[in-house]
């Protein structure tokens, strides 16, 4: 008897339906490629030096993963393919990346109904499945295991070791519901293995690149081998590397690593798009967890502050081990996290450091430029509640045709000024400098309006005493000016020469 239990209560045991059960667990809310990421986490716990993805669709669709691991006994296998066969508070060992003993199961059976693992160990091959049809006629608990010298697909690509996972029967992604052969279908499968292909390079970059003293690892889908794609750019002599700090949190190490991407300035469009990746620069920002070198959550500040235009280079490393998944809340999907407390005081300490540094791009070169720039078209003002930019009246250009006006025509002027300042649309610059820096520009300027801004702005500063170098540089400190120099450089030159 169960000596929890109290005096007059009878222990029931409660097993539930495996048809429902299993269906239950369909329901995790895997993507494909989030899905294929569980299992090759299988696969590098499995000490695998090479991964490989194959997405076949010519019949019907199969996918299969297959490792060169260690690969597992008759007894590892049953233990493997039992759901939650694994207690989520055992301890693991440190290269372990699985939790809960559910990732191979659910993860696989997302995305379909019938699956398969075979295995192979000092030549000895196992093999058992899963077929959710079975178990839903048979409405038991029961798992095929084909014999030994059965056609198993995919079992010729295992060496003397190492495991296979195969998907059939496939109905999770979208398109795999068309027509075999269709166009459409074609394509959905396509954008299935892109994605794919992407997820992987991100999340499992680190392995990929082969860190000093980690061994490094090769993953392939249909044979192409990735590149690891890393979020921070740090080979990039214009990033910036913030210094580095660890935080001690219940026996373990939590390490941070700030970076600051460069500003699109200094890179060049392919590598300024590469980096945005698909969601852009404005919420890629933030904090990057990584669970034994394995991404789990990208570009998130995690409840800690707002993603915002002027911190949108701004990614942070945060390395922490399998040993407190708990604590920080790792689910089953292994995609998402939670700040414990302790942790959570620090790094919003730290936050304010690289919310500085992270602005330095964008508010570097503002400052310099307003140092340099006497008569700005534009004014930037600042009050107790926000931060307005007006049209710069003291504009040489401007006052020039303000002496020209009449009482009337320059109050309507300045009216019609003032309006063009309080419309300025800060909302749509700021979501399009957030997506694509790159494409926003200065616009372009009339030859004969570009020539009147030189003109009135040389005159000004002549008579203010200002050399010729001076005036150029205040001139090319600002744009149009900046974007036309040499026509700016002639036309100084020529006022030079009519004032001699």
């Amino acid at each position: 008897m169960n000596p929890k239990a109290k005096p007059g209560v009878s222990e029931v045991e409660l097993i539930p339906p495996a048809e429902s059960l299993f269906e239950s667990l369909r329901a995790f809310g895997y993507s494909f490629s989030t899905a294929i990421a569980d299992l090759v986490d299988n696969s590098l716990a499995a000490e695998s030096s090479a991964v490989e993805i194959q997405i076949a669709d010519d019949d019907e669709l199969r996918v299969a993963v297959i490792d060169d691991g260690h690969g597992m006994s008759r007894e590892e296998l049953l233990v493997a393919m039992t759901p939650g066969s694994t207690s989520p508070l055992a301890e693991r060992q440190q290269q372990d990346l699985g939790r809960f003993g559910l990732g191979l199961k659910t993860a696989s059976l997302s995305q379909c109904r019938r699956l398969t693992v075979i295995t192979r160990r000092d030549g000895t091959t196992h093999a058992l499945t899963w077929d959710l049809d079975v178990v839903q006629q048979l409405g038991r608990w029961v798992a095929l295991e084909p014999s030994e010298d059965a056609d198993l697909p995919f079992a010729d690509q295992i060496g003397d070791h190492g495991t296979v996972v195969v998907w059939e029967t496939i109905d999770g992604p979208d398109g795999v519901e068309l027509e075999v052969g269709s166009r459409r279908r074609a394509h959905a499968v396509n954008e299935l293995t892109t994605g794919l292909s992407s997820h992987l390079e991100l999340v499992f970059h680190r392995f990929l690149e082969g860190e000093k003293g980690r061994r490094k690892v090769n993953l392939a889908v249909n044979g192409r081998s990735l590149e690891p794609f890393d979020p921070f750019n740090r080979n990039n002599p214009a990033t910036t590397h913030l210094p580095s700090e660890i935080i001690h949190y219940a026996g373990t190490d939590v390490v941070v690593q700030p970076f600051v991407l460069p500003h699109f300035k200094k890179v060049d469009t392919v590598t300024w798009a590469r980096y945005a990746g698909p969601r852009g620069y404005l919420r890629g920002q933030g904090f990057y967890l990584y669970r034994n070198r394995r991404l789990i959550v990208d570009g998130s500040w995690l409840g800690l502050k707002k993603q915002t235009p002027i911190t949108q280079l701004a990614r942070i490393q945060v390395d922490i081990d399998n040993r407190l998944d708990r604590e920080w809340r790792i689910g089953v999907r292994k995609d998402g996290a939670q700040l414990p407390l302790l942790v959570k005081d620090r790094l919003k300490e730290l936050i304010d450091k690289i919310d500085l540094q992270s602005r330095k791009p964008f508010t570097h070169r503002g400052r310099r430029l307003s140092s340099a720039q006497r008569y700005p078209v534009w004014n930037r003002v600042q009050d107790a509640e926000a931060i307005s930019y007006r049209v710069n009246v003291e504009n040489p250009l401007i006052t020039g045709i303000m002496e020209e006006l009449t009482d009337v025509a320059r109050r309507h002027l300045g009216q019609l000024l003032e309006l063009v300042g309080a419309s300025l649309p800060i909302e749509m610059i700021y979501s399009d400098f957030g997506t694509d820096g790159h494409s926003i520009g200065s616009g372009s300027v009339e030859d004969d309006t570009l020539e009147a801004g030189v003109v009135s702005m040389y005159q000004k500063l002549h008579d203010a005493g200002l050399s010729l170098d001076d005036i150029e540089a205040v001139l090319l400190a600002q744009d149009p000016y900046r974007s036309n120099q040499d026509k700016v450089k002639e036309i100084l030159s020529l006022q030079q020469r009519k004032d001699q």
